[in-house]
């Protein structure tokens, strides 16, 4: 905790970093996960959160999921979506 009273977290998702798994293991909804449980443990409301990448990518669902629970949000070159224009065609319909 600062002088102004301000602290910050910042964390590996599942498969990133210094975390565990392996990144092949994991999908947005885990990273997403990773983040609600997180705040949701820490007992941390109002955060203003700051996301690089895919992390920008995961702060803006969350924040489009519970927009009354984020005080703030800043995207650091925000992952875009790819999963249409890259995966959806190599997808199948078979189960």
């Amino acid at each position: 905790m600062s002088k102004k009273k301000i602290s910050f977290l910042c964390f590996d998702f599942q498969g990133h970093g210094k975390s565990n798994g392996d990144f092949v293991n994991f999908g947005i909804g885990d990273w997403f996960k990773n983040l609600k449980d997180l705040l949701n443990y820490l007992k941390i409301e109002n955060p203003i959160l700051i996301g690089s990448s895919m992390g920008g990518w995961v702060a803006m669902l969350y924040a489009l999921y519970y927009p009354t629970k984020v005080k703030k949000l800043i995207g650091i070159a925000p992952a875009p979506d790819f999963t249409v224009d890259l995966l959806w065609k190599e997808l199948s319909t078979k189960r």
